[in-house]
């Protein structure tokens, strides 16, 4: 009896069975292989294929040695289901593409205009991510880990927005352990960014008292509030830059 032909450039790697198999573009090139072949493999391996079938994840043929059609179908409907998830997963990997060349720097720009009292950028930004979060579990960890970082930033600058009236009100002796209520095991660097925007929303509201009564303030009075916002915006220049304070100074025109 002739030897089995044995394979080698129609060897693929298939993701369904998660081991090496022979691909076949026709069904009858694979019922072909298994009626020349079948014999002197059984008698080299002790088993050989027995039918052939389609492979949804490969888009070919390959041959098994397992006859039972029901335990076929039984795989097929597994396999449609993996395809079906990584379809999904390339779908999502193309919207995280896209997301991700803008994330990151929408983040900062969102952090930057908190410094100055300005969240509507961080609640868009908020309400934008809400579809990527279902998207999030289907992306490979790799990329998945790196989106969450991402979503864990938004997320805590979403929750000083969200809570950032309630934080004016808290006096200034109190501010640190109410945050450290709110914001369990919130590191140093992130307790300073949420104290210093607490600060500007302070000095943003009482110059603003200060202009609505116009009368009941002294003039040294609100020069001296103008001032302390001016230094603010000053010690916040190297975080959010130029632009940001200059436009924010032009703004309540404390600049010619």
């Amino acid at each position: 009896m002739s030897k089995p032909i044995k394979p080698s450039k129609n060897l693929v790697y298939c993701y369904a069975c998660k081991k090496r198999k022979m691909l076949f573009d026709e069904k009858s090139g694979a019922d072909n292989f298994i009626k020349y072949n079948q014999g002197g493999i059984l008698e080299e391996n002790g088993k050989a294929p027995v039918r052939s079938y389609y492979c949804e994840l490969c888009c070919s043929y390959h041959v098994t040695s397992n006859p039972s059609v029901e335990d076929g179908e039984r795989r097929d409907r597994q396999d449609a289901q993996l395809l079906q998830e990584l379809v999904s997963m390339a779908q999502a990997m193309d919207k995280f593409k896209e997301l991700g060349h803008v994330l990151g720097s929408r983040i900062q720009d969102s952090k930057d205009q908190m410094f100055i009292g300005s969240f509507q950028e961080i609640n868009d930004l908020h309400k934008e991510l809400l579809p990527y979060r279902a998207l999030l579990e289907k992306l490979p960890l790799e990329e998945k880990a790196r989106f969450a970082t991402h979503f864990r930033r938004a997320d805590f600058l979403y929750a000083i927005a969200s809570k950032m009236e309630e934080l004016v009100s808290v006096p200034d002796s109190e501010l640190e352990n109410y945050v450290s209520r709110e914001f369990p095991a919130i590191s140093e660097e992130n307790f300073k960014t949420i104290e210093m925007m607490v600060k500007f929303r302070k000095m943003e509201r009482s110059i603003h008292e200060m202009s609505s009564y116009p009368d009941a303030v002294s003039r040294e009075d609100y020069k001296l509030k103008v001032e302390e916002i001016g230094r603010y915006l000053a010690s916040i220049r190297p975080i959010v830059g130029r632009r940001v304070t200059a436009s924010y100074r032009r703004k309540l025109g404390l600049c010619s």
